[in-house]
């Protein structure tokens, strides 16, 4: 979940708060429903990094697999290497789709894991014309697990997750729902589909904000039924299996201290949870999954950019995507390995037992 969507929802949130308008149901469901509008595929020319699949293919093989959400057609991409130990499901955050995690797809690829990703419905090569609401990615996981389950390309492979932001919430929450899980590793998660929209109307409104909690209560409950039920740490306890929780302290859009699955540690009982902090450079909500070396590249990329637009005021979009052409977009996007080696470790220990 990006802060412009959170923008979007405390806008929401402001409206029913707002003491002269009023509480407008319409209003605030006009609101949520644009904030949680359709996604598409960026100008991968001018996206730096290896998150067009067009930069890594050579290295990483798939098939391309359509399931379905309810009524809805997903679009899913399979990896599969010799001899795999198990397969690892990702889950994308908001605002993105499965290719901007194709970094983190090829580590779990190279150290012997086949690889299921999907785009939500409402993304990139997904049908649907919105994204929902804040629990569809706990609804859509939910469907790519049962398909996974009951297709023979899968068979046999003891299963394992991997979840950002909106897709930590999914991965984690998801729990309570599939029993059999290996392993699950969540960064940067929220707890549930409704808290962090809470949270961030309180920021905007203050005691005001409580005005808006029936409202988001009742629309979620209208748009996604049982599934407002689950939460990570829900799934956290009643699955007691070994889970990686990661989060950075300076995250700006899920915060640390009051947003987060960390947060809320006290109230998990499960005894298998490892809690990993995420500080300085990797301290922030997207940055966490970069090393320190792919940081410092970026910033380095960035600053010549600058240079290079301050020196031609007729620079444009064409300068830029020349400009792209010419870096180590592998080097821009290495994944962090402080957090990527213990998750690997984690799931490898689940093998042996």
């Amino acid at each position: 979940m990006n802060e412009k969507t959170l923008k979007r929802l405390i806008q929401a949130a402001g409206i029913l708060a707002n003491p002269t308008t009023g509480p407008s149901v319409a209003v605030f469901m006009n609101v949520y429903d644009k904030a949680f509008s359709r996604y598409e595929r960026p100008d991968y020319s001018l996206v730096p990094g290896l998150y067009f699949y067009d930069r890594i293919k050579e290295d990483l093989p798939r098939e391309e697999i359509s399931f379905m959400s309810g009524n809805v057609r997903l679009q899913g991409y399979y990896y599969k290497c010799k001899n795999p130990k198990g397969l690892v499901i990702t889950a994308h955050g908001l605002h993105s789709g499965a290719d901007d995690y194709l970094p983190i797809q090829k580590y779990f690829y190279d150290h012997s894991f086949n690889v299921f990703s999907f785009d939500y419905k409402g993304t990139y090569s997904s049908d649907g014309d919105s994204t929902v609401g804040a629990c569809l990615a706990l609804v859509d996981l939910d469907s790519a697990i049962k398909f996974v389950k009951s297709d023979d390309r899968f068979k046999g492979l003891p299963i394992f997750l991997f979840g950002h932001s909106w897709g930590g919430y999914a991965v984690l929450s998801v729990l309570s729902i599939h029993k059999d899980i290996k392993a699950c590793a969540a960064i940067s998660p929220m707890v549930n589909g409704h808290s962090i929209i809470n949270d961030k109307a309180y920021e905007y409104a203050g005691l005001m904000s409580y005005m808006t909690k029936p409202y988001i209560i009742v629309y979620q409950r209208y748009l996604f039924k049982e599934y407002v039920d689950y939460d990570a740490v829900k799934g956290i306890n009643e699955s007691n299996i070994p889970c990686f929780i990661a989060h950075g302290i300076d995250d700006k859009v899920i915060n640390y201290f009051t947003q987060s699955v960390t947060a809320k540690k006290d109230l998990i009982t499960n005894p298998n949870v490892i809690f990993y902090d995420s500080i300085g450079y990797h301290g922030d909500h997207n940055d966490i999954l970069l090393s320190f070396d792919a940081i410092c590249y970026k910033k380095e990329i960035e600053s010549i950019l600058k240079i290079e637009e301050n020196k031609n005021p007729n620079f444009n979009l064409d300068d830029k995507r020349e400009f792209y052409k010419n870096i180590d977009h592998k080097r821009y996007s290495s994944p962090n390995l402080d957090i990527m080696d213990p998750i690997l470790n984690m799931f490898l220990n689940t093998l042996d037992k």
